[in-house]
C-alpha cells in the first residue's frame, strides 16, 4: 500500500477532500475511527468547524485518520449542523449526535460507546479508536504506532506527553490563593529518585472493542502509554492553543515550499 502520509499545502488549502479521495483505504480493517466533535466551545467559538488554514478541526482528524490507511470506518458524532450537511469521503459518516449527549458535561469516552452501542456497522472493529478533532498537529505515525500496541496485547493506548516536572512539584491553588499538594509525598525528595511525571493529551486514544465496551473508559489497568511531543500533542482548548498551532503549521508550509 503506497500512502502520502502529508499533502502538500495547496491540497490542504484549496483540496483537501480530492487529496482524501486518492488515499487507498482497506476493504476490511481491524480499526474504526470515531471522532466526536459536537458544536459547543467556550474557549473557541464552534472549534471543530472553525477553519485553521484552509481546513477544520475535523477536517484535519479526518484527514489523518484516512491518511493512515488503519481505518474502514470512521464516524463523526455530531450536532454540528455544518458537519452534518458536509460532503465527506465514501468511508466516512457523519452521524448525529442526540441532544442529551450534546452537553459540555458528557464526556467524550461516552459518544464512543454510544457509537458503538448503536451503529451495527461498527461491529467488525477490533480496535477502537477516538480522535478528538481537538488535537489537530496528531500524526499517521503515531496512529500506526498505536495499532501496533494493540496488536502487541496492550489492553488500550493512551497518548501522553513528558510534563517536565517530578510529582512534589505539583501543587492546586484555592480562591484563597493558598498551595495545597494534591498527592501525599515528601515534598522534599530529590529529582533525581523520582520518575518523571507525563500528561495526557487528547491526540490517540485506543481500545480493544470488548474491553472498551466492558471497562467504559480507556483509562484502564495496564493501559500503555504512547509517548508523544509537546507538539504532536498539542490540545486546542482556547485561541492561545488555536494560534500556537497555526504558528506550526505555517512552519511546516515555510519549510515544504522551500524544500
Amino acid at each position: 500500500m503506497s500512502i502520502r502520509a502529508r499533502p502538500s499545502f495547496r491540497e490542504i488549502q484549496y483540496g483537501w477532500l480530492s487529496y482524501i479521495s486518492r488515499v487507498e483505504i482497506p476493504s476490511e480493517s481491524e480499526c474504526v475511527a470515531i471522532i466526536p466533535a459536537r458544536s459547543g466551545s467556550k474557549g473557541v467559538p464552534h472549534k471543530n468547524s472553525r477553519l485553521m488554514r484552509g481546513a477544520s478541526l475535523t477536517e484535519r482528524a479526518v484527514r489523518v485518520a484516512l491518511s493512515s490507511g488503519l481505518f474502514s470506518d470512521v464516524v463523526i458524532s455530531t450536532d454540528d449542523p455544518q458537519l452534518l450537511g458536509q460532503k465527506w469521503p465514501l468511508t466516512v459518516r457523519a452521524m448525529p449526535r442526540p441532544p442529551e449527549l450534546a452537553g459540555d458535561t458528557v464526556h467524550a469516552s461516552q459518544i464512543v460507546l454510544y457509537c458503538l452501542r448503536t451503529d451495527a456497522s461498527l461491529e467488525n472493529g477490533r480496535y477502537v479508536f477516538m480522535l478528538l478533532p481537538t488535537s489537530p498537529l496528531r500524526t499517521v505515525e503515531q496512529l500506526r504506532q498505536a495499532r501496533d500496541l494493540l496488536a502487541s496485547g496492550a489492553p488500550s493506548v493512551v497518548a501522553v506527553t513528558m510534563v517536565g516536572k517530578q510529582l512534589n512539584n505539583l501543587r492546586f491553588m484555592d480562591h484563597q490563593g493558598s498551595l495545597h499538594a494534591p498527592f501525599e509525598f515528601d515534598l522534599h525528595e530529590q529529582r533525581q529518585t523520582q520518575e518523571p511525571l507525563w500528561a495526557v493529551t487528547g491526540s490517540v486514544f485506543a481500545a480493544h472493542r470488548d474491553t472498551l465496551l466492558t471497562a467504559e473508559t480507556f483509562h484502564v489497568a495496564n493501559a500503555r502509554g504512547l509517548a508523544v511531543d509537546g507538539t504532536s500533542g498539542l490540545d486546542v482548548n482556547d485561541w492561545q492553543d488555536w494560534s500556537r498551532a497555526e504558528e506550526f503549521i505555517d512552519s511546516e508550509t515555510r519549510s515544504r515550499d522551500s524544500g
